[in-house]
């Protein structure tokens, strides 16, 4: 049975702690009250759970493939670690048909957020921001982990462990952790009992500083961390989010640290439920920041890469300001 990965940046989403609860209800497929309405949603009145995560699980149905079910999904740009938690293991649910047998967070970075004052200029402070790993019932997990997109990568081979999964590093900075710092957040597992086990990593990289660029550059390093973690080595790393560059082309049959990037975006022909994002990309921007990439060829058949805009709310809505990501595996 084919196994999907998915990624979604949510939009400095902070779960059940947020002032607007209709955040959550929108991503579980509940219209909010009229009043509540930003302008993305002036004039539409979508039927409850055709669109959102409910939305998504049902068109992932079994046309001509037999049945498809998310068998990982990654949640980035949360702003908080106990209030999304809770709306994670929600959204999971509705997601996968079924509660996740797990959910982890960590904390994935350091971010710079604007701060208004009453009467006063902005000030920029430092928040963390977490990103949530979920895994549908009869995935093994094997391994947690994470990699820094800056500073000694090696140093960052330590944090991965195994069971029983304690990991008191995952909701943690390193002391010298700087504004922007960010992290590439995996988990090792067997997708079904018996099979090769992979990794799967998600990511959320800085958009301001022009480390952005930097990190482009280092993900052969940092895919490689991930392979060679000391707890359990995967058959094939794959690593997808918001990588706030566009993807690279195709590796050329003589490139010395190849990787295999796939990718889809909004097209012509692309249905988008609710207005106020361009039409093109994976963003609401039009640039084609969400994607995917391995650190193996395919063998056989490869991955599918897909997109849904059933959580694509253009700029000011009650969702993202991306697309959904997804990642069919053979």
């Amino acid at each position: 049975m084919p196994a999907i990965l998915l990624h979604q940046n949510m939009r400095k989403f902070a779960g059940e702690w947020s002032r607007r609860p209709e955040r959550v209800r929108a991503y579980l497929g509940q219209p909010p009250p009229q009043a509540r309405r930003p302008r993305s949603w002036r004039g539409v009145i979508p039927a409850p759970r055709s669109f959102g995560f409910p939305g998504i699980a049902a068109g992932l149905g079994g046309a001509g493939g037999g049945p498809r079910t998310v068998a990982i999904a990654g949640f980035t740009e949360l702003t908080n670690e106990p209030g999304a938690r809770a709306a994670v293991e929600r959204l999971a649910r509705a997601l996968m048909g079924v509660a996740p047998s797990r959910v982890e967070l960590f904390n994935c970075g350091i971010t710079m957020v604007s701060r208004r004052r009453a009467g006063r200029r902005p000030i920029l402070v430092q928040a963390p921001e977490y990103l949530a790993l979920a895994i549908a019932p009869g995935v093994e997990l094997l391994a947690l982990g994470r990699v820094p997109l800056q500073g000694d990568l090696a140093a960052a081979t330590t944090e991965c462990e195994g069971q029983p999964f304690a990991c008191p590093w995952r909701l943690r900075q390193p002391p010298l952790a700087s504004a922007e710092y960010r992290f590439v957040c995996y988990a090792v597992v067997e997708l079904s009992r018996g099979a090769e086990p992979i990794a799967v990593g998600f990511v959320h990289n800085t958009f301001t500083l022009a480390s952005r660029q930097v990190t482009s550059g280092r993900l052969p390093t940092i895919l490689g961390r991930i392979r060679n973690n000391p707890v359990e080595t995967p058959s094939v790393v794959y690593v997808g989010g918001d990588f706030n560059v566009a993807p690279p082309a195709p590796p050329r049959p003589n490139a010395r640290f190849p990787l295999w990037p796939y990718s889809d975006e909004i097209g012509p022909a692309t249905p988008l439920p609710f207005p106020g994002g361009a039409g093109a990309g994976t963003t609401a921007g039009g640039n084609t920041y969400d994607w995917w990439v391995a650190d193996r060829p395919p063998v056989g058949a490869p991955p599918v890469a897909s997109i849904s805009t059933l959580t694509f709310d253009g700029r000011e809505g009650l969702m993202s300001d991306h697309v959904a990501i997804l990642l069919t595996l053979p």
